[in-house]
């Protein structure tokens, strides 16, 4: 049959294709001539001038010649088997002019019945698929020493688009959660698989079957790239005579080595590898600046060339036929590009005049054209997009984004490829898989809202022609499918009407914007003046409420519980555990729905589902609206009507764009909603028409707190607390500081029910914390304490008692759930401990008992409940407690001692012992300790190390061996104890072997153990020198003597009563 077909080409060839002009391929000879024929290995050529017959071998002919016989190949072939012959010598346009992109996209036809009725591909002689050809010519060379522009457009030799007619749908390879979908450079017909870095496969997608697999017995392949014409594979390996680095071009056709490369050069580092076209492999390293071209089937070096100064594979960029190079030089922002043919500079685009002074290179890459060359960087915190015609070296595009674009998308950092993807047509970019931006404007007229959904990928994503993109989803068999995802024409043009209306694509199919009004706002006024008047809780009798309301949903539903007390509802947050009915962008534990419920009849009223990712932020103590934010934009409001269940308004309160909302509160109604930003700046809202009325920069880190009434707002500033008027936005005066120099940033606060006291919980990750009392009426300090544990949540029980969330770290003897701490504000002590096994705290109601919801794993539904926290009856054991004595504070004297195994590594000290010794004498100092050796009280520091029975064993990029590494524990510890031996005060960490600790490389010369080592020591060293010493200890049985009750669906359930213990009360300390 070979023999059969060798003949016909032979036949076929005797009509000889017309005369072209045929070029050696190192230059300096040229000949007009016919193609005759074609044996091993060699064109037989018929001269136009004297009819002369001359043989040339392949390897000796230019690239574009051979890529002509290739072509011929492919055309007689299909001529042989009856198909039509492809047309081979396209004509070029005489001129070409910048580009005017199309305002709407080519539209995909819709799949037909016969959609999966594919076409035979074409196929090389070798049976394998091969791409149809193109017929673009390549470009001129350049001509050395001449500085003008000398580029020209390298369109790609293959036509790339995937027929219209094939509907893909097909799975990968095999199962595996290792397995990713890699891409060429270039667009291709060709997907390939990368498993653990060793296992590879190239998969044609007209056909959606695997046609080539290489598999290799080591880890850790770098460099690794994809030739488009889905024949090779490159990847840098270290040679195992030499010891050197080399690029090794492997077949997908044979499966076998093709040809190795190893570059020039003294340090022989490689920092990136591409295919120039399918024929060739460009070598680029860094350290050396070098760049070097080479002939993947005769293995000869093509060109060389001197690099500028760049870093990373990034900075690199093939155009799409393969003739040039671009590099980038993050130094002077300039994009060199170099003829890979002879190695001569081809022209120079960018530079500083052209480019943000402080970018940052995100991707260098070409049109898939070859029309234009892109460069998209960083600008501040947007980014900034270029690019430049490829005819005469001028900039086409210069595109602003004041902030990253892909932040619109929810799964953006997840994105495993290059940040953007050039629309077939050059009308725009895909920027991270998920959003379209359009040339010539930085809004995104499409965004993807699979993202995030069931069986979401976080893969690379391509287009396969104008308006489809292969995309990538997990199935529940571990297998990946691939499919295509069509970007819809009338989706864009709504989108252009939204932009056109002031909203963005991420308002598509959301409730309607309505335009805000900013123009005139007031700022508002500091007043040195005390305003404030006492803002009393609404109050209803509790025989008027009912005690118990029956929730229809499970434990794993229930989220918070939010009370409205100016009308006795309830709001009860509900998530959603299954995938299937979750909204996509929302995780297992943020709220879906919301149940709003009468607490005077005990009936539900109404159910809200949220039709989009957005989260509640706000209820209106009217119980009659609710506020929430757009998940991932956090830049619009969107409030509900709870007791309809639809949207009643939205904004978005940033005209400019940029900021994202921190946190909302309304006032006492519905009609007023303050709006705090990222950034601090604060402002009031008047609603349903979206005017803006009074605004103040707080600045970041600030926190906002309602009364239980609406009418008062506290903002809580990094250098300041304010009280506003939250339905007027006046001012009503700044909060006392307290005297104690420790205390600063309050957290958490709560308004008393008779709006006379303030009560704030100070949450430190590493100093004490602390408690604050405000006596409102006058704006004084009443009281400042610590408090034994974190906390994260604050509210009133009683009128001297403060419920405070427990923020669990483990070392507690008590705590063995989530649970509340009742903190009896007189005696400054922990009474009660209300654990909750299986439920969600609420807060106090208008009828002065607490409301949570609790469930049971067995449970199909849940309840909400009602019930005085304390009690009576714990009220009355805790009525006549006084203050606990400490057994230290300032002034008394403590003992330090320091334990520490210092190890033979490198901590840059000379002395770890003296060092935490005298690091430590201060720290008691500026606690108000007196350092004494011979003190009652002895604080030991230490640091010690042990072995572990496990082990890491990791590859080093570069090295042929697995390291195996030791794993060991560095344990940092403070104690505080009496010279008995008994333990008052106890705080570690312990750091194991690591080997994240590593991905950043390792210091040139330093085992991979002892790296490893050094950072687990650094950690805890670093840790010890942090940790300060609590400028009061308690004795410990003072928290074990509280009394414990459990949260249940019947109701509290005491434990443990609370014991008397033996502490002495602080007036008999002395």
């Amino acid at each position: 049959m070979r023999t059969f077909l060798c003949s016909l080409l032979v036949v076929l060839f005797a009509a000889p294709a017309p005369a072209r002009e045929w070029h050696a391929r190192q230059g300096g000879f040229s000949v007009k001539a016919e193609l005759v024929d074609l044996r091993d290995g060699s064109v037989f050529l018929k001269r136009d001038d004297n009819g002369q017959e001359v043989v040339v071998p392949l390897d000796k002919l230019s690239l574009e010649d051979v890529r002509f016989v290739h072509a011929e190949l492919a055309r007689l072939t299909n001529a042989i088997k009856g198909s039509s012959p492809v047309e081979m010598n396209r004509t070029e346009a005489a001129t070409r002019s910048p580009f005017k992109p199309p305002r709407t996209p080519t539209k995909s036809a819709p799949p037909s019945s016969a959609s999966s009725v594919v076409a035979a591909p074409e196929k090389d002689l070798d049976n394998y698929p091969s791409m149809p050809a193109s017929g673009a010519k390549a470009p001129p060379l350049p001509v050395a020493g001449q500085l003008n522009w000398q580029a020209a457009p390298d369109p790609s030799p293959y036509d790339y688009r995937l027929v219209e007619s094939v509907q893909v749908n097909a799975a990968a390879p095999n199962e595996s959660y290792s397995l990713h979908p890699k891409f060429a450079e270039h667009p291709s017909h060709f997907v390939f698989f990368e498993e653990s870095s060793k296992n590879f496969s190239a998969f044609h997608l007209p056909t959606q079957r695997l046609v080539g697999e290489l598999k290799f017995d080591e880890y850790g392949l770098r460099n690794v790239e994809y030739s488009p014409d889905g024949r090779y594979l490159a990847v840098s390996a270290r040679n195992k005579d030499t010891h050197q680095m080399e690029v090794q071009v492997w077949s997908f056709v044979t499966g076998k080595l093709v040809h190795s490369f190893a570059p020039d050069g003294t340090t022989r580092l490689i920092t990136a590898v591409r295919f120039a076209g399918s024929d060739r492999i460009v070598i680029a390293c860094s350290g050396d600046r070098l760049i070097s071209c080479f002939d993947i089937a005769t293995g000869r070096k093509i060109s060389e060339a001197s690099l500028p100064l760049f870093t990373n594979d990034e900075s690199l960029a093939i155009s799409p036929g393969g003739s040039y190079a671009a590099i980038f030089s993050s130094l002077d922002k300039n994009a060199r590009l170099i003829d890979l043919r002879n190695g001569v500079e081809a022209g120079v685009v960018g530079g500083k005049s052209e480019l943000p002074a402080s970018s940052s290179l995100k991707q260098i890459s070409f049109s898939p054209d070859g029309e234009e060359l892109l460069v998209y960087s960083t600008a501040g915190g947007g980014r900034h997009l270029a690019t430049w015609d490829m005819s005469s070296g001028k900039r086409l595009l210069d595109l602003n984004f004041q902030e990253d674009p892909s932040k619109s998308l929810s799964q953006s950092s997840s994105y495993r490829d290059r940040p953007l993807e050039w629309r077939h047509d050059r009308s725009g970019w895909l920027i991270t898989g998920g959003a379209l931006v359009e040339r010539g404007s930085a809004d995104i007229v499409w965004i993807d809202r699979s993202q995030g959904g069931p069986g979401f990928s976080h893969e690379s994503r391509r287009f396969v022609d104008n308006d489809r993109l292969l995309v990538f989803s997990n199935a529940n068999d571990r297998r990946m499918r691939m499919s295509l995802l069509t970007i819809s024409a009338e989706d864009i043009a709504a989108n252009r009407a939204l932009l056109a209306k002031g909203a963005t694509a991420a308002d598509h199919g959301l409730p309607p914007l309505t335009p805000i009004a900013d123009a005139e706002v007031e700022e508002i006024e500091t007043s040195i003046q005390w305003n404030y008047q006492p803002d009393v809780a609404p109050q209803v009798a509790a025989k008027s409420m009912t005690s118990k309301l029956r929730i229809s949903a499970p434990l794993l539903q229930l989220g918070h519980v939010y009370q409205c007390r100016s009308s006795n509802r309830v709001l009860i947050g509900l998530r959603e555990p299954e995938e299937s009915r979750r909204l996509h962008g929302l995780s297992t534990i943020e709220e879906q729905y919301f149940d709003l419920m009468d607490l005077a009849t005990g009936k539900p009223m109404q159910r809200t589902s949220i039709p989009f990712p957005t989260l509640l932020k706000a209820v209106a103590p009217t119980g009659d609206w609710a506020a929430f934010v757009t998940k991932e934009s956090k830049d619009r409001v969107d409030l509900f009507d709870l007791t309809t269940g639809k949207p009643a308004v939205a904004f978005r309160p940033f005209a400019s764009g940029g900021d994202k909302i921190g946190a909302l509160a309304f006032g006492s109604d519905r009609t007023m909603l303050w709006v705090l930003s990222e950034a601090g700046e604060l402002t009031q809202w008047k609603l349903p028409e979206c005017r803006a009325l009074a605004r103040r920069n707080y600045g970041r880190s600030t926190r906002l707190q309602s009364s239980p009434s609406g009418s008062t707002l506290c903002v809580i500033a990094p250098s300041q607390t304010e009280l506003l008027d939250a339905d007027s936005g006046k001012m009503l005066g700044t909060l006392a500081s307290p005297t104690d120099e420790q205390v600063s940033g309050y957290g958490h606060v709560a308004f008393s029910d008779d709006g006379r006291q303030l009560a704030s919980c100070r949450f430190s990750t590493s100093g004490p914390q602390h408690v604050v009392l405000w006596n409102l009426t006058d704006n004084r300090v009443e009281k400042t304490f610590e408090i034994p544990f974190k906390p994260s949540f604050v509210a009133w029980g009683s009128a001297d008692v403060l419920l405070i969330r427990v923020m669990h770290d483990g070392k507690s003897k008590v705590v063995i759930a989530d649970h509340l701490a009742a903190v009896h504000l007189p005696s400054e002590r922990v009474v009660w401990n209300y654990l909750m096994p299986h439920g969600a705290f609420g807060s106090l109601g208008s009828d002065g008992r607490q409301w949570y919801a609790a469930s049971a794993l067995t449970r199909a539904d849940s309840t909400l409940v009602a019930a005085e926290m304390p009690s009576q009856a714990e009220q009355e054991s805790f009525r006549d407690l006084r203050p606990v004595a400490p057994l230290l504070t300032r002034g008394d004297a403590i003992a330090i001692k320091v334990d520490a195994e210092v190890p033979s590594l490198d901590l840059q000290r000379k002395d770890l012992s003296k060092d935490l010794q005298e690091g430590y004498v201060a720290k008691a100092l500026l606690s108000g300790y007196q350092p004494d050796p011979d003190a009652e009280y002895v604080l030991s520091v230490e640091v010690s190390e042990k072995l572990t029975p496990d082990t890491l064993r990791l590859r080093v990029l570069g090295q042929l061996y697995i390291e195996s590494v030791q794993v060991t524990e560095v344990t940092g510890r403070l104690r505080l104890a009496d010279r008995n031996g008994n333990v008052v005060w106890l705080e570690e960490i312990r750091e194991k072997t690591n080997a994240n600790s590593a991905r950043r490389g390792l210091p040139r010369g330093m085992k991979a153990a002892d790296f490893l080592r050094l950072q687990q020591w650094h950690s805890v060293v670093e840790w010890l020198f942090k940790t300060p010493i609590p400028a009061t200890f308690f004795e410990p049985s003072s928290a074990d003597a509280a009394g414990i009750s459990v949260l249940t669906p019947e109701g509290i359930d005491v434990r443990k009563p609370m014991t008397k213990s033996n502490d002495k009360p602080a007036d008999q300390a002395i």
